[in-house]
C-alpha cells in the first residue's frame, strides 16, 4: 500500500513539473519575435533592400531573438529575408528567381556553370555552410569557403 501511495505522490510531483516547464516554453516562444516597423530597421537593412530590390518596399518586418537570427522582412515582390545580428542577409526565399546581386559570387559562378538552365529560389547560410535551392528543387550545398561539396534532391 505504501508503495502505490508513494507512487501517486511521485507521479503527481512529476506532472506538476512537467507542466510548468511546459508554460516557461511556451511562454518564452510567445516573446522571441517582435513585430516592427520599416523605421525601426537598422539604416544597413533598408540600404539593402533599395540597392538590391529597387521594386520592392518592405511589407512586414520583425525583430527575432532566435539563434542566429536578428531580423526578418517580407518585401512586397515576396521574398523573404533573415538578417543575424551584424545585420548581414543570412537567408532569402522567394516565388522566383532570387536576385544574381545577393549570391555570393563563387556559388553564383558554380550555378550558372553547372545549371545554366535553372536559377537560384533560395540561399542561406549557415555557421559551417552555404545552401542553395534551385528551381528544378536540387539543392547544393558549399562550404563556408563557397566550394561546391554536395548535392541534395
Amino acid at each position: 500500500m505504501k508503495l502505490i501511495i508513494k507512487t501517486v505522490y511521485i507521479m503527481k510531483k512529476l506532472s506538476l513539473i512537467t507542466s510548468v516547464l511546459l508554460a516557461f516554453v511556451l511562454f518564452t516562444n510567445c516573446e522571441e519575435e517582435t513585430v516592427i516597423t520599416v523605421q525601426e530597421l537598422p539604416t544597413e537593412i533598408n540600404s539593402f533592400v533599395e540597392n538590391h530590390f529597387e521594386n520592392s518596399t518592405i511589407s512586414y518586418a520583425e525583430k527575432v531573438r532566435f539563434e542566429d537570427e536578428k531580423y526578418k522582412i517580407i518585401l512586397s515582390t515576396g521574398y523573404k529575408i533573415s538578417f543575424n545580428k551584424k545585420n548581414e542577409m543570412i537567408k532569402i526565399s522567394g516565388n522566383s528567381q532570387v536576385p544574381n546581386s545577393v549570391i555570393p559570387e563563387q556559388i553564383l559562378d558554380y550555378v550558372n556553370s553547372n545549371f545554366s538552365s535553372n536559377y537560384i529560389e533560395e540561399w542561406k547560410k549557415e555557421k559551417k555552410n552555404h545552401e542553395v535551392k534551385l528551381d528544378n528543387d536540387l539543392e547544393l550545398v558549399f562550404d563556408k569557403n563557397e566550394q561546391f561539396l554536395k548535392m541534395d534532391d
